[in-house]
């Protein structure tokens, strides 16, 4: 009985001895079951040791492809214009009745902004540090889906859902993209995690997507 019966896909030919490529076209043929690393169990390449020389301007890259940041921003921007604008007709007092509003509704808007870019400067920080000096873990993708309730120039990101162990616990986080991540991430994958061993709550992918 022949250990393999393979059928060549560019010409259907059968063929009961293995080779790489088909006897009658040449054509490649799939590689033989023991030759096959199960996607589950391919583990990247392990990431260097800390600290990794990881730039300061990477914080700002995250910031300007963060559907939050870049809300956050517009709201920033939206309120200091209705806050002077409302500010300028108060001084003004015969237009106060108008002024004051929007000096209140620009003033709201206007620290809602500030505040929420703070925070997610501080996050993304945070995500620069994991990755510099964070341990490595092995993890691995339990959900890969797009979140179509954001969009940043008609683009929506992916979230990434993972989990990992550390000290014996185990930890599920998630990390948002706007590329494709299924080149490089597959729910099931084996995937390396960096986190902080004060504090494995802060972690992060690597490669960080």
């Amino acid at each position: 009985m022949p250990e393999y019966y393979l059928t060549c896909p560019w010409c259907g030919t059968s063929d009961s001895e293995w080779r790489t490529n088909c006897k009658n076209c040449g054509g490649p043929l799939p590689p033989r079951p023991e030759d096959l690393i199960s996607a589950k169990d391919y583990l990247p390449s392990k990431p260097p040791p800390p600290p990794r020389d990881i730039s300061e301007s990477y914080a700002r890259k995250l910031m300007f492809t963060d559907a939050l940041s870049i809300v956050s921003c517009i709201f920033a921007i939206i309120g200091g214009v209705f806050a002077f604008v409302g500010l300028i007709l108060t001084i003004l007092i015969v237009t106060a009745i108008v002024g004051i509003p929007f000096l209140g509704i620009g003033s709201v808007f206007m620290i809602f902004g500030i505040i929420n870019l703070k925070n997610q400067w501080d996050k993304a920080k945070i995500t620069v540090e994991v990755l510099r000096r964070g341990v490595e873990a092995e993890g691995f993708i339990t959900e890969i889906y797009q979140d179509y309730s954001v969009s940043v120039n008609r683009r929506h990101p992916y979230v990434i859902n993972y989990s990992f162990l550390a000290g014996g616990h185990r930890y599920d986080a998630s990390s948002r993209t706007y590329s494709n991540p299924q080149q490089r991430f597959n729910v099931g994958k084996k995937t390396w995690v960096l986190y902080l061993p004060e504090n494995p709550e802060k972690n992060s992918l690597y490669p960080h997507p």
